[in-house]
């Protein structure tokens, strides 16, 4: 731009100071060489024609109007050129304008790959600590390994040598030998139990009297009679202190729910123990779980239970006592199918494989994260039976048809062995 405008600044003057020069010439001589006709200087550009009473007069006149010529051509071009430079500098003005923003454009993404360069520098340097503390780790984790292998050994050098040391013992010292044979009762200290706990045990029904083992009929007698004693003194504590609970804790005395709700439980043991009572001719204690099962019992309980459980204990219960009491107490079967709708929630799965837990209210369902979101094959394998006792007793083939789809699922997926894992 600059070399631009100081070329034509160049010319322009060169033109100029050529009609000047040429003006000058001829404009003086012109004066003096004619006493009789003078024409004015600025009337030169408006008549063009010169006396006729000299006779090199035409010829100066031509040189006049040439020079005049000259002169005008130039204030044109000087006009011309005083536009372009007007234009020239709004362009360079644009153009600094410009190179400032590019400046600054430059500084920024000179500072941005300034801190660039100190983030990688960071994260270099957090590498280069964690990999140091990971080495550190891994020396410190082999260090406590050889340490524990050494006191392990230890203890099983000694554990050792204690065992050669009673095996001498009980070679060499007749008394030994009788006493590890047949320790005295009294030898072991009675068991402590927690402070926080009530210990007042229920009394144990009397021992039966032994019988001679060459009587294999009263033997049998014996145990059978004994079962008994010991199934009616565990159900009188359950009764006495986790009516409608699912568990007792025998040393705390209280009734225990899995489904975590205060005072609300399933009644597990009642469910789990109908068929037992009716096998054993408890008949009473049979119609008073019936009873229980009717006013009581109802699985609308906002808890999440393990399917499986669900299925083997409650499910279960419900039918075998049902089957086994001569089929006799409908409301067993009205509860197992209620039952079966909340559970069919958990086959709600992509393969139709049930998940472990599954909520009675809510109707989710998950598996627990010991299992790894996994399903467990002896859970969903062996749930058929009830699933399909609840279909031959309520004729709705939904209960059947989804146990068995888990079967199919699992034909369809065996390894080349046969073994599912």
């Amino acid at each position: 731009v600059l070399r631009l405008r100081t070329s034509r600044r160049r010319m322009l003057f060169s033109s100029l100071l050529l009609g000047a020069l040429v003006f000058l010439m001829l404009v003086p001589d012109f004066a003096l060489t004619s006493p009789t006709t003078t024409i004015p200087r600025k009337d030169l550009q408006k008549d063009a024609t010169l006396p006729q009473s000299q006779p090199d007069q035409p010829e100066k006149n031509a040189e006049l109007q040439s020079g005049a010529a000259a002169v005008v051509a130039a204030k044109e071009e000087f006009e011309k050129l005083q536009d372009d430079e007007v234009v020239v500098g709004k362009y360079f003005n644009q153009l600094h304008n410009l190179g400032r923003q590019l400046d600054q454009r430059v500084a920024k993404l000179a500072e941005s790959l300034e801190k660039v360069k100190k983030l990688e520098e960071e994260q270099v340097a957090q590498r280069e600590d964690h990999k140091h503390n990971l080495v550190a780790a891994q020396k410190s984790h082999d260090a406590a390994l050889d340490e524990l292998k050494a006191e392990m050994e230890l203890k099983l050098t000694e554990f050792k040598e204690d065992q050669e040391e009673r095996r001498k013992q009980f070679e060499e010292d007749p008394e030994v030998k009788e006493a590890l044979l047949h320790p005295h009762p009294l030898a072991a200290p009675p068991p402590q139990f927690p402070p926080q706990f009530d210990i007042h045990p229920e009394p144990m029904p009397e021992l039966i009297k032994d019988v001679p083992l060459d009587d294999p009929v009263a033997e049998n007698e014996r145990r059978q009679e004994r079962v008994l004693a010991m199934f009616k003194h565990a159900w009188q504590g359950y009764k006495k202190y986790a009516w409608g609970h699912d568990e007792l804790g025998p040393l705390t005395k209280r009734g225990l729910d899995w489904s975590k709700l205060k005072r609300e439980g399933f009644g597990f043991t009642i469910l789990d123990g109908m068929s037992t009572m009716w096998l054993m001719d408890l008949k009473a204690e049979f119609e008073e779980s019936v009873e229980w099962v009717d006013k009581h019992l109802s699985f609308a309980k906002d808890a999440d239970m393990s399917q499986f459980e669900a299925t083997i204990r409650m499910l279960g219960g419900l039918l075998s006592a049902y089957e086994l009491s001569g089929e006799q107490h409908h409301v067993l079967v009205t509860k197992a199918r209620d039952l079966g709708n909340r559970l069919l929630h958990a086959y709600n799965t992509t393969l139709g494989v049930p998940h472990a837990q599954v909520n009675f209210v809510r109707h989710t369902h998950s598996s627990p994260r010991w299992s790894g979101g996994s399903a467990v094959l002896a859970e969903f394998g062996s749930v058929q039976l009830e699933m399909r006792t609840l279909t031959y007793h309520t004729g709705d083939p939904q209960y059947n048809r989804r146990a068995q789809h888990v079967m199919n699922v699992v034909r369809r997926h065996l390894p080349p062995d046969g073994l599912v894992p």
